[in-house]
């Protein structure tokens, strides 16, 4: 019998999943700008911009096993609370040093919410709708991002990235793989900015997509290398 993919519980998860991750994507445009006028260096401005990254990557491994063990919904709520602290904190800044200490904040609320909800809509979904299920899933995250060209490079290779993570792992450890799958997002995430810090104390503003644009024959030389261990 044909399982229909839209029940009232997925519709929830994906509705909440769009909130959770439109949050810190309305903050990260303009963290750094915001960060520069409160005297923060570029190097800082930089780091500022991927601290949320890096310490959601840190949390990532203990999220995992956490959401494979205790009430998703409860670690999901204990995020957003942590994500809404970090609001209030960036609106009530008057320092770097307290921006900093807002995206540690948001950077453990991401990580609780990413993990939880991501597991969470898995575990919804049969088998052989892993795929299509958590492809739904990445374009609602892609349409959070607010970014047009991000719901066809990106919301693609996300959900066919993620959905394949789920099903090497297998069952009980749904939450471990979204975890290792987010770990990836958040390192380049969290580099990226960096480096642009490092840039944009040192190379003409004309040369930033040139330098970045290194990154695509990097990420083709990935998937080549491990094309056939990962086909279906």
């Amino acid at each position: 019998m044909k399982q229909n993919i839209v029940t009232r519980d997925r519709i929830l998860i994906l509705i909440s999943g769009f909130f959770y991750f439109a949050s810190p994507m309305l903050v990260t445009p303009l963290i750094t700008g915001f960060s520069e006028n409160l005297g923060a260096s570029a190097a800082l401005m930089g780091v500022i911009g991927g601290l949320m990254n890096i310490c959601s990557l840190f949390c990532r491994p203990f999220v995992g096993n956490l959401t494979d063990k205790i009430s998703k919904y409860k670690l999901s709520f204990i995020g957003a609370v942590l994500m809404a602290a970090a609001s209030v904190g960036y609106a009530a800044a008057q320092s770097p040093l307290f921006i900093v200490a807002s995206r540690i904040v948001n950077g453990i609320g991401f990580s609780l919410c990413s993990v939880c909800i991501s597991t969470w809509m898995s575990t919804l979904l049969p088998k052989e709708k892993i795929g299509s299920g958590m492809g739904i899933y990445g374009a609602m995250n892609a349409l959070a991002m607010a970014a047009a060209f991000m719901a066809g490079g990106y919301g693609m290779m996300c959900s066919a990235c993620q959905s394949k993570a789920i099903l090497l792992a297998g069952e009980g450890k749904r939450g471990l793989a979204n975890s290792t799958y987010y770990i990836g997002l958040d390192l380049g995430m969290s580099l990226g900015p960096m480096l642009g810090g490092v840039l944009y104390g040192n190379v003409s503003i004309q040369m930033f997509y040139p330098v970045l644009a290194l990154t695509v024959p990097l990420g083709l030389a990935v998937y080549r290398i491990n094309r056939r261990s990962l086909s279906p």
